[in-house]
C-alpha cells in the first residue's frame, strides 16, 4: 500500500432556514379564517329572532296576566340574554382586517352562559307556568233564590290564552338552548382547539452545498497498479496520474541484473533478440574441439570403450 496526498476543495454544507412563527401568526391559520362564519351568522339571526319573540310573549303574559307572570321571565332573558348572543352571533360573521376577531370569542362566551342559565331558568319558570294554566281551579259564587244566600263552588277555570303564551315561551326556551349550544360549538372549533403557544414551522428545507476554492490535504491509500484520479477545484481540468506502477502483462525487468542506462538505445520488447547462435538439435554441431566416434551398432561395447567395460550401475 502505497499513501499519496491529494489536494482537493473543501465543501461548505449549508444549514437549512428554519423560519420560526408564533402559532396566531402561520399563514392561513387565524382564528378567523379557522372560523364557520356562515353557520354562525344564521345561528346569530335565529338567536335574535327568538329573543325578540320571547319579549313580545313575555308583554302578552303579563297583559293576560298569565301564570307566574310576575317572574318577567320573557322580558330580560329575552333582551339580555337571546338579543345580545344572537348580535355578537351576527357580527362574528363579519370578516376582520388582521385575522383576528374578538366576536367570535364574545359570542362563544355569551353561548355559553344563556345556555346554563338563562335557558335553565326560563325553562323551569315557563314549565311551572303551563302546568299551572293548563288545571287551574277557582271559586265561583251564585245567587239561591230559595234560601236568598250567596253559595261559592270551587270549580276548574279554562286559561287557554295563558296556557297558550307560557307553551311558547317554553319552545322558545328550548329551541334557544339548542342554539346556544351549536353557536359555541363554533367557537370552541375555532379558538379552544386550537394552541395559542409558539409553534415550530420549517420553510424551504434544503440543503445547499457551496464549494469554495480552498484547497484540503487528504491522505488516501492506493494499491499497487491503481490510477488515481484528482479532482481539482473548479476550472481546471482533472488529470490522470500514474503512478509508475509496473503494468502487467509486458516484460518486467529482473531485479539483480544490470539496468539499462538512460540515454542509450534500449531493447526493444516484444520483439526477438538474437543473442548469437542456436545450437540446431538432431543435427551434427561443428565445433573446434574433439567430437564422440559416430554410433557403430556393429561394434560391441568392448570395442566402444577401448578403455574398458562400462560402468554398471545399481538401481
Amino acid at each position: 500500500m502505497t499513501t499519496q496526498y491529494i489536494t482537493t476543495t473543501q465543501p461548505v454544507v449549508a444549514q437549512p432556514n428554519v423560519v420560526v412563527y408564533n402559532q396566531s401568526q402561520v399563514p392561513g391559520r387565524s382564528v378567523s379564517d379557522r372560523y364557520n362564519k356562515k353557520a354562525s351568522n344564521v345561528v346569530g339571526i335565529l338567536i335574535l329572532m327568538g329573543g325578540v319573540l320571547s319579549f313580545i310573549l313575555g308583554c302578552v303574559a303579563i297583559g293576560i296576566k298569565a301564570s307566574l307572570y310576575q317572574s318577567g321571565v320573557g322580558l330580560w332573558c329575552g333582551v339580555l340574554f337571546y338579543g345580545i348572543t344572537g348580535v355578537l352571533g351576527i357580527l362574528a360573521s363579519k370578516p376582520t382586517r388582521n385575522g383576528q376577531n374578538g366576536y367570535i370569542t364574545g359570542f362563544m362566551v355569551m353561548c355559553i352562559i344563556t345556555v346554563s342559565f338563562a335557558c335553565l331558568v326560563m325553562l323551569g319558570i315557563t314549565a311551572a307556568g303551563v302546568g299551572m294554566d293548563d288545571n287551574y281551579y277557582g271559586r265561583s259564587y251564585r245567587l239561591n233564590p230559595e234560601i236568598w244566600e250567596r253559595n261559592s263552588i270551587f270549580t276548574r277555570i279554562s286559561r287557554d290564552p295563558q296556557l297558550a303564551v307560557n307553551a311558547l315561551l317554553l319552545a322558545i326556551t328550548l329551541a334557544e338552548g339548542i342554539l346556544c349550544i351549536i353557536g359555541s360549538s363554533f367557537g370552541c372549533a375555532a379558538v379552544c382547539c386550537y394552541t395559542s403557544s409558539p409553534g415550530y414551522v420549517v420553510q424551504g428545507r434544503q440543503t445547499t452545498v457551496i464549494t469554495q476554492g480552498q484547497p484540503a490535504t487528504q491522505a488516501a491509500y492506493y494499491p499497487q497498479g491503481q490510477t488515481t484520479t484528482v479532482i481539482p477545484p473548479p476550472g481546471q481540468q482533472a488529470q490522470p496520474q500514474q503512478y509508475g506502477q509496473p503494468q502487467y502483462g509486458q516484460p518486467q525487468p529482473q531485479y539483480g541484473q544490470p539496468q539499462p542506462q538512460y540515454g542509450q538505445p534500449q531493447p526493444q520488447y516484444g520483439q526477438q533478440q538474437q543473442y548469437g547462435q542456436q545450437p540446431q538439435y538432431g543435427q551434427p554441431q561443428a565445433t573446434g574441439g574433439p567430437q564422440p566416434p559416430p554410433y557403430n551398432p556393429d561394434v560391441k561395447p568392448d570395442e566402444k570403450n577401448p578403455n574398458g567395460p562400462p560402468p554398471s550401475y545399481n538401481y
